[in-house]
């Protein structure tokens, strides 16, 4: 029985040694890369990606320190007329690839050349060509997917372009992606950057009746002046990213809508659900910080993040069981959920709302937060107006004897600290059909709460409140 165990132990032992032996290392010097020569690495990267869809699984690609110039060939006449172009030539596209890790050693920078054309070519006022240099990576049908300690940079400033396409003042919503992730699973980014491209730093899509899109993950991770959004997350269950930042969108040369730090919106009949943002922060972005404006989004979680608007709304979400805590939220909210029961509400704990933050341009409206629709929860959070009123509530109630459609604030601080005339007069904020358990409310004593709090037409309720003039 004893050596049969053992016997069993070394078996084990041997199989697993088998499979870590079968994992096969590449280098991209291996296919002729070379970094800092200046000279294009762009057929070195597609044939170290053609090496690896012909073995399909267990491949590690190993890319040095150094910088690799990338992107597709293209070349003028004499009038200045492309007469070359390798159209949507990606720079490493995998198919259908299981168990492969992208690995970069030191500090590698694989950054798109000066002048490649981009846009749309058109002769007599009628378009005739697009110009869609492709994406840095292409996964489509991969699983089990690692990239890590990478700079993938779009140079996204110093690329030619053409006529526009898209919505936005000047949109160009071409195929230039940092990160094209399409129905694919397990897939791990870390220690990695998609800065710089002129429509997303990453899009994560997927179709209903292909490979489901499930488990990606990103950490420690930055999305950084891209064209249209920094993430467009359009499809997918179990998406995380832990540490990450998206920032300054469409604030350069290319501004194609919506402009967002984060756009959750399902497309192809997808949905996007049990999304986890833990300790990311998103800022400077010319649109949304945030946007989640779909009831096909639900189960998203956002946990000790920094999500400050900067040109447009913070947070502007019409999405089912969202769920935010220890949060800063800097610049006017539009919360905007017709939740049909209470756990299809949004919920906030400890969330600090306020319209101004140090070192940053805030945006703001009328309002810190606006809160339209029913069942929306908040404990223990703060409400800070230096410029506007606190909250603008319009909950519209089905049933007006249901007192849990209201929205809720519970343990909650109210502070509107402005001196001169706000949106509501001299009121701290405008709401109804509102409860408010054991709140404080401070004012600078320009503005008041109690006039709207005890008004009966609005069918408010505060219960052991406390209410605080402030020294300014």
């Amino acid at each position: 029985m004893v050596l049969r165990s053992i016997f069993l132990l070394v078996f084990i032992m041997c199989l697993g040694y088998g499979s870590i032996a079968q994992l096969t290392t590449i280098n991209i010097r291996d296919f002729g890369a070379i970094p800092n020569d200046n000279k294009s690495d762009h057929e070195a990267f597609k044939k170290a990606a053609k090496y690896i869809n012909k073995r399909r699984k267990n491949v590690k690609l190993i890319i040095g320190a150094g910088r690799y110039i990338v992107g597709p060939k293209f070349k003028y006449d004499g009038k200045n007329e492309i007469i070359q172009y390798d159209a949507l030539d990606d720079v490493i596209n995998l198919t259908g690839c299981t168990g492969i890790i992208i690995e970069g050693t030191g500090k590698v920078n694989i950054v798109f050349a000066d002048k490649i054309p981009i846009g749309i070519v058109s002769k007599n006022k009628i378009p005739v060509r697009g110009l869609d240099p492709g994406s840095m990576f292409r996964l489509v049908g991969c699983s089990n997917i690692t990239i890590s300690n990478i700079n993938a940079d779009g140079n996204n400033n110093k690329l030619k372009y053409y006529e526009n396409s898209g919505l936005g003042a000047n949109a160009h919503e071409r195929d230039h992606d940092g990160l094209f992730l399409m129905n694919s699973q397990h897939i791990r980014v870390k220690n990695a950057s998609f800065n710089h491209f002129v429509r997303d730093g990453c899009v994560i899509l997927g179709d209903t009746n292909k490979l489901p899109v499930f488990n990606i993950s990103f950490a420690g991770c930055n999305f950084d002046n891209n064209g249209r959004n920094g993430v467009s997350w359009t499809a997918g269950d179990s998406v995380s990213f832990y540490n990450c930042n998206f920032r300054n969108t469409s604030t350069g040369i290319v501004t194609t809508n919506p402009g967002a730090g984060l756009d959750i919106e399902p497309e192809r009949g997808a949905y996007c659900s049990r999304g986890k943002f833990i300790k990311c922060e998103f800022s400077g972005n010319r649109g949304y910080a945030v946007t989640s404006g779909d009831p096909r989004t639900w189960d998203v979680l956002f946990d000790s993040c920094r999500i400050i608007g900067t040109n447009s709304y913070a947070l502007y979400t019409t999405s089912p069981r969202m769920v935010f805590k220890n949060t800063l939220l800097a610049g006017s909210c539009l919360l905007y959920c017709a939740a049909d029961k209470v756990e299809n509400g949004l919920q906030f704990f400890n969330c600090n709302f306020t319209d101004s933050v140090k070192d940053h341009k805030v945006f703001t409206l009328t309002y810190v937060a606006g809160i339209i629709g029913s069942y929306q929860r908040f404990y223990d959070c703060s409400f800070t107006g230096y410029k506007v009123p606190t909250v603008y509530t319009e909950i519209s109630k089905k049933n007006l004897q249901d007192d849990s459609e209201n929205c809720l604030f519970q343990r909650c601080t109210f502070s509107a600290l402005y001196t001169v005339p706000g949106s509501y007069n001299q009121h701290g904020f405008l709401v109804n059909n509102s409860i408010f358990n054991s709140c404080t409310f401070k004012t600078s004593g320009y503005t008041d709460f109690t006039y709207i709090l005890n008004e009966g037409m609005r069918k408010n309720r505060q219960k052991n409140s406390a209410f605080i003039k402030v020294k300014q």
